[in-house]
């Protein structure tokens, strides 16, 4: 079984760790980080999602963060099946003319 690490315990860690990073979360002044993209296409996130994962379906979402585009969001029983993302990924590619 695993141990469980206290909250007090963490918190005074990364207060020893990370002071900086502790004090901005406590005035809340985290910065915000952007990325540039230049168009359309030129940058696509992939990400899965375990919210059902106690029914054993779990989302798949391919999305261009520019547009706001999403090119596919599948319902699948695994996360770890390589092929299966790959599969998505150039079937998405394809439909709008990439490969």
């Amino acid at each position: 079984m695993h141990d469980v690490i206290q909250r007090p315990i963490i918190s005074e860690y990364l207060r020893l760790t990370e002071p900086d990073a502790v004090e901005a979360r406590r005035y809340k002044k985290f910065k915000r980080r952007t990325f540039i993209a230049i168009g359309p296409n030129e940058m696509w996130c992939l990400d899965q999602h375990d919210k059902f994962k106690r029914y054993g379906l779990f989302f798949h979402v391919g999305l261009d963060p520019y547009p706001g585009v999403i090119h596919w969001c599948k319902v699948w029983w695994t996360v770890r099946n390589l092929k299966l993302i790959a599969h998505f990924y150039i079937n998405a590619a394809r439909a709008i003319g990439g490969t």
